[in-house]
C-alpha cells in the first residue's frame, strides 16, 4: 500500500522566526502572557554563525515553542561579549 501526503495546507519557506533579546527568561514571559506561547527548556549551545570576520563560534542561550506554532518561534540571548552575526551556518 502506498500513501500519498497531501500538500501542507500553509506553505513556510523557512526553518522558524527568530528574535535576538537581552534578557531571555524576560522575553519568555512577556511573549507567554502576551501570545499565550509555551516554551521548551532553554538550551546553551555553542554554534556556528556566519559574520563580517568570517565562520565563528558563538555561545548562545535559546529556547523553541513548545506547541506547534507556524511557524516555529526562538528566543535567543547571547554573551555580553560576543556580536551575533545574522547568518547560521
Amino acid at each position: 500500500m502506498t500513501f500519498q501526503l497531501s500538500p501542507p495546507a500553509v506553505h513556510i519557506p523557512f526553518f522558524h522566526v527568530g528574535f535576538i533579546v537581552p534578557d531571555l527568561d524576560a522575553a519568555m514571559e512577556e511573549f507567554h502572557v502576551a501570545l499565550g506561547i509555551e516554551w521548551r527548556a532553554p538550551i546553551d549551545a555553542l554554534i556556528p554563525l556566519r559574520g563580517p570576520d568570517g565562520v565563528v563560534e558563538t555561545n548562545v542561550y535559546s529556547v523553541y515553542s513548545e506547541k506547534v506554532v507556524l511557524p516555529p518561534l526562538s528566543l535567543s540571548s547571547r554573551c555580553a561579549e560576543s556580536r551575533l552575526p545574522a547568518t547560521v551556518v
